[in-house]
């Protein structure tokens, strides 16, 4: 669903649309970063979900609240809810993204931690230029996705399980490079 929000830039008034992840049955998002969006990516837009973007292959730029940021190769990066954001991927521009809410992230204490992430310095890479760790977490992307494909009886609660996990391995790589 698409909502649109007013923002007042100099004497001008726009909307800016805010964007709401697909229903599924799962609570995660696994997507390829070439993968078609179901809403316009080549404006400046806002999400009501977290998305956690990989990539393996870099080139281009994206914009998050206002300020650019360059897509490196054997990097991660996060856009939180609400933050004003815009890719500009290079053609050759290559990995994967995670979507999800607020409500996946099941312990209130690592919530807490995410947005303690939020506020320092530069909360929007976790880590760049860095091909061990984007090995590691594309293991952990590709369970990640598997359980999410598995449509079984237990697969929401593995998905919401493995999120946490995955989501307790970035903070901790993320104080790493501190």
């Amino acid at each position: 669903m698409q909502k649109l929000k007013k923002t007042k830039e100099g004497n001008k008034t726009q909307l800016l649309p805010v964007h709401s992840l697909e229903k599924d049955n799962h609570p995660v998002l696994v997507n390829t970063i070439q993968h078609k969006s179901i809403y316009d990516t080549n404006t400046e837009h806002r999400h009501d979900y977290f998305e956690i973007l990989f990539f393996e292959q870099g080139g281009g730029s994206q914009l998050i609240d206002f300020k650019e940021w360059a897509l490196t190769e054997n990097s991660c990066y996060i856009i939180y809810p609400r933050q004003v954001h815009l890719m500009k991927r290079g053609p050759h521009a290559n990995g994967k993204m995670i979507q999800f809410h607020e409500s996946s992230i099941i312990s209130m204490n690592l919530r807490n931690l995410f947005y303690q992430l939020f506020f320092n310095d530069n909360p929007t890479i976790i880590f760049e230029n860095n091909k061990e760790k984007t090995e590691k977490f594309h293991k952990m992307i590709n369970l990640l996705n598997e359980v999410t494909e598995n449509k079984s009886l237990l697969s929401t609660e593995i998905t919401l399980h493995y999120l946490q996990a995955f989501l307790l391995q970035l903070l901790e790589d993320k104080e790493k490079i501190k």
